[in-house]
C-alpha cells in the first residue's frame, strides 16, 4: 500500500464526532454492554475517507476475567457506490485516576497485558502495519464481520489498591481508565492500491522496476538510464540476514521525506521492514497556491549536518593504527611502523610469545640477502615477523609486515599480546567511541530528538533498533591482505563490484538487539555503508552526479573501512563516487562531511505527499 495521498484529498478527509466517549475510570457504569457497533459509509467515495471514530471507555466495577462484549462491523450504505475497501486502526491507552498520567498497555509490575481484546477468529481481518484490512471488497449494501468480539480485564491481574505489597500487584491500575479508540477508514476498491499505507511499501510497491537477485553491476550497465534494467534506475532487490529487502538505485526523485523537522532520502528496506533514510539537509518553507509548504532542495555541504557551528569532522583522532578505521576501536592498539628492509634484516614466519617476561622469539628464519628489499619482498611475503635487526632474533617489541612490493612496504609493531591474530581482536574491540560516532549520537541528541528536553516528542520511539554496519572483516582472514569491504567494491583489472548487506555481529552496531548486533550504540543512528552506495550506483571511478545520493561535496564519510595506505584510509564518497581505488585513500583524521541514517520502524505512515522534492513525504 503505497502512501501517496496529495493535499487536495487530504483536505477532503472526514472524520465523524466522537461518540459516547464519557471519561468513566474502573467503577463507573458503561453503556456498552451488550454494544454492536455498525460503521456505515453514508457519502460518494471520492478516494480515501475516515469514516467512523470512537472511543470505548472501561466499565464501572470492571472485574478481572469479566469480559465487555464489543462487536465492530462495516458496512457500505452509500447509496450509488461501488466496491468499496475498508480498513480499521485500534489505539488503546490506560489513564490514571488521576486522569492525566499514562500507564503502560502491559503492567511493569507483572509483565501482563491489562486489557486483552478478543479478535473474532477467521474473520477476515488481517492485520498490517497500524491497521486491519478486510480482506473482501464490500459491495453496496454488504457488510463485514465482526473484527471484535469484547474487550477483557486480565484475568490474572491484581489491582487491588490496599494490596500495593502483593507480589506482582498492578494496583497502579485502581481507579484507572481504558480507553480503545477505534477509527475505520474506506477507499473505492480500484483504488485501494493507494492507502495511506506503510512507508516502507513505497519501495516495496514498485516492483515494476524491480531488476534480479544477483547485483554484479558493470560500467556499462551503470551508463544506461533504463528502469527496466538490473543495474538502471529504479528498485532493485536484494537480500539482508536472508531476507528480501529493496534499495532504490540511480536517478531517483520520489524518495523525499521529512522527519523530525529534517529532510532524508530513503536508501532502503531492512529485514524487518523498516525503511532506512540518509540525512539531506533542513526543508525549504516555499509557499504553493497559497500554502506554504515543506520541500527538500538542498545541495552540496547543506545535505550534511552541521554541529556547534562546524560542517566537517574527522573520523577518528588519530591514524597510525587499523584500529582507527573503526566506528569504535579498541585500547591495545599495534601501530603503523617504519621496520628493517635492508641486506642482513632477520626475519620470522611466525613467533612464540612468552608471557611472563613479554618476549617474542622469531621461529623459521630468513635474512634479506644482498640483493635487498628488491630481491627479498616476495620472500618477506609469507616472512612477516621482525625484531628491526640484523642480528637479535627475540625482543619485546615486534614488527609484522603489512606490506610488501617491490616498491612499498608497511608494518605494524606491537607488543604485550601473543600474536597478530589476538592483537587484531583487541584493536577491533568496541570500547572507544570514533569521533564520528560521538559527532553523530551529540548531533542527535542535542537537537533532542531522544526526547529528554522537557514538553519535546521522542522522535527515536519512531527508530527501529537497525544494523549500522561497520564491516572490518580482512581478506582472507588476515590483517596483511586488507579490508574485505576493498576487495568486493574493487577489483584489479574488473568492472564488477559485489556490495553486501551482511555483516558480522561484533561489527553490526544496534543500541539494544545483542543478538543481532553488538549493542553498542548511544543512540538509534549511524552512518551510511560504502556497501550502500555501490548497490544505489555509486561505483568505483565513475562519477555518479545524477545519483540520488549525489551532493556535490567533495567527500561524504561512511562507516566502512578501506585499505592500509596512505593513513590506514577510511572509504569515502568523493566527488559522487567511492573512492576505494589505489591513490584516492584519504586518512580518518581528515576532516569530512557527515551525512547520517536512521531507520523508521516498519508501519510508519506517511501524512501527505509524493516523495519530490517538492513534495516530500511528511511522516507526522
Amino acid at each position: 500500500m503505497i502512501k501517496n495521498l496529495s493535499p487536495s484529498l487530504k483536505k477532503r478527509l472526514l472524520v465523524l464526532p466522537i461518540i459516547g466517549v464519557a471519561g468513566v475510570v474502573i467503577g463507573a457504569t458503561i453503556a456498552y454492554s451488550q454494544d454492536h457497533v455498525v460503521i456505515n459509509s453514508v457519502f460518494e467515495l471520492a478516494g480515501y475517507h475516515t469514516i467512523y471514530t470512537e472511543t470505548f471507555n472501561s466499565p464501572t466495577n470492571w472485574n478481572t476475567c469479566e469480559t465487555i462484549p464489543k462487536s465492530l462491523t462495516v458496512t457500505n450504505d452509500i447509496a450509488s457506490s461501488g466496491d468499496i475497501a475498508v480498513r480499521v486502526k485500534l489505539e488503546e491507552q490506560w489513564i490514571a485516576a488521576d486522569g492525566v498520567t499514562e500507564l503502560p498497555l502491559k503492567s511493569t509490575a507483572s509483565n501482563k497485558t491489562m486489557a486483552v481484546i478478543n479478535f473474532t477468529p477467521n474473520s477476515g481481518w488481517e492485520k498490517t502495519g497500524s491497521y486491519y484490512y478486510y480482506d473482501a471488497d464490500l459491495a453496496k449494501g454488504a457488510a463485514s464481520n465482526s473484527l471484535l468480539t469484547g474487550i477483557t480485564l486480565n484475568c490474572d491481574a491484581n489491582i487491588d489498591a490496599s494490596n500495593t505489597a502483593a507480589n506482582n500487584a498492578d494496583s497502579v491500575y485502581s481507579g484507572a481508565s481504558y480507553r480503545l479508540k477505534i477509527t475505520a477508514q474506506s477507499i473505492k476498491a480500484d483504488l485501494k492500491d493507494s492507502w495511506d499505507g506503510e512507508l516502507a511499501e513505497i519501495v516495496a510497491k514498485q516492483e515494476n522496476h524491480l531488476g534480479s537477485y544477483t547485483i554484479n553491476f558493470s560500467k556499462t550497465a551503470k551508463k544506461s538510464n533504463s528502469v527496466n534494467t538490473a543495474n538502471g534506475n529504479g528498485v532493485n532487490r536484494s537480500q539482508e540476514k536472508g531476507k528480501d529487502i529493496f534499495y532504490f538505485r540511480g536517478e531517483i526523485d520520489n524518495n523525499n521525506v521529512v522527519w523530525a523537522n529534517k529532510c532524508w532520502k530513503i536508501m532502503r528496506t531492512t529485514y524487518t521492514g523498516g525503511t532506512k533514510m540518509i540525512y539531506n539537509g533542513e526543508p525549504s518553507d516555499v509557499e504553493v497556491d497559497g500554502e506554504m509548504t515543506k520541500q527538500c532542495n538542498a545541495t552540496g555541504a547543506d545535505t550534511a549536518i552541521e554541529y556547534n557551528g562546524e560542517k566537517t569532522f574527522a573520523y577518528n583522532i588519530e591514524n597510525n593504527s587499523p584500529a582507527y578505521v573503526g566506528y569504535m576501536y579498541g585500547d591495545n592498539i599495534a601501530r603503523y611502523s617504519t621496520g628493517c628492509t635492508w641486506s642482513g634484516c632477520i626475519y620470522g614466519e611466525s613467533v612464540d610469545y612468552d608471557e611472563t617476561t613479554g618476549v617474542y622469539t622469531l621461529r623459521n628464519l630468513y635474512t634479506i640477502p644482498s640483493g635487498g628489499w628488491d630481491s627479498a619482498y616476495g620472500s618477506i611475503a609469507s616472512r612477516k615477523y621482525s625484531c628491526n635487526s640484523t642480528s637479535a632474533t627475540s625482543c619485546t617489541t615486534v614488527k609484522y609486515n603489512i606490506v610488501a612490493t617491490s616498491v612499498s612496504w608497511g608494518f605494524l609493531e606491537f607488543s604485550n599480546s601473543k600474536d597478530i591474530k589476538s592483537i587484531t581482536q583487541e584493536m577491533f574491540e568496541n570500547k572507544n567511541d570514533s569521533n564520528a560516532k560521538t559527532i553523530v549520537e551529540s548531533w542527535f541528541r542535542d537537537n533532542g530528538y531522544d526526547g529528554h528536553i522537557a514538553g519535546t516528542y521522542n522522535y527515536e520511539n519512531d527508530l527501529e533498533d537497525a544494523i549500522y554496519c561497520n564491516d572490518r572483516s580482512l581478506y582472507q582472514d588476515r590483517i596483511d591482505r586488507g579490508f574485505l569491504v576493498k576487495r568486493r567494491l574493487f577489483k584489479e583489472n574488473s568492472s564488477s563490484v559485489n556490495p553486501t548487506l551482511e555483516c558480522a555481529r561484533n561489527d553490526s552496531f544496534t543500541k539494544e538487539d545483542n543478538v543481532n548486533g553488538n549493542a553498542a550504540l548511544g543512540y538509534k543512528i549511524g552512518l551510511p555503508t560504502a556497501d550502500e552506495y555501490a548497490l544505489a550506483g555509486v561505483i568505483v571511478g565513475e562519477s555518479s552526479s545524477t545519483n540520488y545520493l549525489a551532493s556535490g561535496s567533495a567527500y561524504i564519510t561512511t562507516m566502512s573501512p578501506n585499505m592500509f595506505l596512505n593513513g590506514w584510509a577510511f572509504t569515502i564518497l568523493a566527488h559522487d563516487r567511492l573512492s576505494v581505488s589505489n591513490g584516492q585513500e584519504v586518512a580518518v583524521t581528515s576532516p569530512e562531511y557527515l551525512r547520517p541514517v536512521v531507520s523508521l520502524k516498519a508501519g510508519t505512515e506517511v501524512a501527505s505527499g509524493s516523495g519530490l522534492k517538492t513534495d516530500p513525504y511528511i511522516i507526522e
